[in-house]
C-alpha cells in the first residue's frame, strides 16, 4: 500500500434541494485558513463546482494490484454518506473544501480523513457555527467504516472496476429429495 487517505462521514442537509445546491456550489479553498499548517503552496482559485471536483475522484486508479482508489457518495433524501480511499496527491485543500462548502447551504455533520499509515486523522466538522478542521482520534465506531473502505477497495481491484461490487450471494442447492420409503402394505386378515 502506498500513501492513501480513508474518507468517511455523513452530511445532513435541510432538504434534498440543499444537497443539490451543494453539488452546484463553487469550491473556494482560499476561504479557510485553519488548515494552512497541513498544506503547502497556494490554496488555488475557486473555479470548479463541487460536482466537478468530486468527479475527479471517481475514476479508477489501482495501486499494488490489490487496492482501488474510489469515492462513493450515497444520497438518501437529504443525507449524504461519504466513503472512499483517496491517493495522498488527491488529499488537498480543493478536495476538503468541497465538503466544507456544504455548511454554506445548511449541511451539518462530519467527514473524517485517516492517513493509511496511521500518520494522522483529521475531522472536518460542519455545524451551525461554521466549519472546523482539526486533528482527531479514531473511535471504535469508526473502525467498521474503515474496514468497509479497505474491503470495498480490494473488491473493486479484484473486479477491475471503480463501481461498487456486490458480494455474490451463495446459491444454495436445493436438497435432493429422497424418495419416501414405502411402508409395507398391511396384510388384511384372512376370513
Amino acid at each position: 500500500m502506498s500513501f492513501e487517505f480513508l474518507v468517511w462521514g455523513e452530511i445532513a442537509f435541510p432538504n434534498p434541494a440543499a444537497a443539490g445546491s451543494w453539488r452546484a456550489a463553487t469550491v473556494a479553498p482560499a476561504s479557510y485558513h485553519d488548515w494552512d499548517e497541513h498544506f503547502s503552496g497556494s490554496p488555488g482559485k475557486a473555479t470548479l463546482t463541487v460536482a466537478e471536483v468530486l468527479a475527479e475522484y471517481v475514476d479508477v486508479v489501482t495501486c499494488d494490484q490489490s487496492m482501488t482508489y474510489f469515492l462513493q457518495l450515497e444520497q438518501r433524501e437529504s443525507h449524504i454518506r461519504v466513503r472512499g480511499l483517496v491517493h495522498r496527491d488527491g488529499f488537498d485543500r480543493m478536495f476538503l473544501a468541497t465538503f466544507r462548502c456544504a455548511a454554506d447551504v445548511g449541511g451539518r455533520g462530519e467527514v473524517l480523513f485517516e492517513h493509511s499509515l496511521g500518520d494522522g486523522i483529521y475531522r472536518l466538522k460542519l455545524d451551525s457555527d461554521g466549519t472546523s478542521f482539526e486533528e482527531a482520534s479514531i473511535h471504535a465506531s469508526d473502525l467498521e467504516a474503515t474496514a468497509w473502505i479497505m474491503d470495498e477497495s480490494a473488491r473493486r481491484a479484484a473486479a477491475g472496476t471503480n463501481k461498487p461490487v456486490k458480494n455474490k450471494p451463495v446459491k444454495k442447492k436445493p436438497a435432493k429429495k429422497k424418495p419416501a420409503k414405502k411402508k409395507p402394505a398391511k396384510k388384511k386378515p384372512a376370513k
